[in-house]
């Protein structure tokens, strides 16, 4: 069964862009992940033409979106030819998903000694079947 997941991207306690993640958002495979994603954005991002918008949470969201998009197609495509616009599984959206097992938060108005967002993961609240 897959682990649903949304990410925060905020700036302080303002969420500016709210991620889907359909598979993998178990902490041991996200938080990992983001390591990755910051290095590559450092090293791929140039301080004056091509900023890495750490700071910015919508510019860094959509550099997750792609990031994330291209690591998809390329687990999937081990098993079968696909395009890069075949995504599945990630989505921008205005609400969690009740599906979401963990909520994960990137804070860009918090750096850590590498200069990247603090990010943060807090487990769904259960739903109460009487609230439902």
């Amino acid at each position: 069964m897959s682990t649903h997941c949304n990410i925060h991207f905020n700036h302080g306690q303002k969420t500016y862009a709210n991620i889907y993640l359909r598979t993998d958002g178990y902490p041991d495979a996200v938080l990992p992940n983001f390591q990755i994603f910051f290095r590559e954005v450092a090293t791929q991002c140039d301080k004056t033409l091509y900023p890495s918008f750490f700071d910015d949470a919508p510019y860094l969201a959509a550099k997750f979106v792609i990031w994330q998009s291209d690591y998809n197609v390329k687990v999937i495509s081990k098993f079968q030819a696909i395009g890069k616009l075949a995504i599945y599984g990630i989505a921008v959206v205005n609400e969690d998903s009740p599906m979401s097992e963990y909520i994960y938060t990137v804070d860009c108005m918090t750096q850590d000694v590498n200069g990247f967002p603090i990010v943060n993961c807090v487990p769904e609240p259960e739903i109460d079947e009487d609230d439902k």
